[in-house]
């Protein structure tokens, strides 16, 4: 899939499909968060799932054919 690119004045933005092997920055950030910092999010550390568990079930999830909506990542050159 070709990513979607959109430029302007002031910023690249890409859109294109994520990874699996990004799921591990995903599950990083949440455990390697201060539980406060979490709490500002509304995220309740206590029912994180471990690691594993979180990386197991997003196997599962790129397991499946892609639906609409599609899991995308977006980045912007610093």
């Amino acid at each position: 899939m070709k990513p979607i690119v959109h430029e302007d004045n002031e910023v690249t933005v890409t859109v294109r499909p994520m990874t699996l092997r990004e799921t591990a920055m995903i599950i990083d950030y949440f455990h390697s968060a201060a539980p406060e910092h979490l709490g500002m999010l509304g995220v309740d550390p206590t029912r994180l799932p471990q690691p594993s568990q979180w990386q197991r079930l997003y196997q599962q999830m790129f397991d499946q054919p892609i639906r609409l909506p599609l899991r995308v990542s977006v980045s912007s050159p610093i």
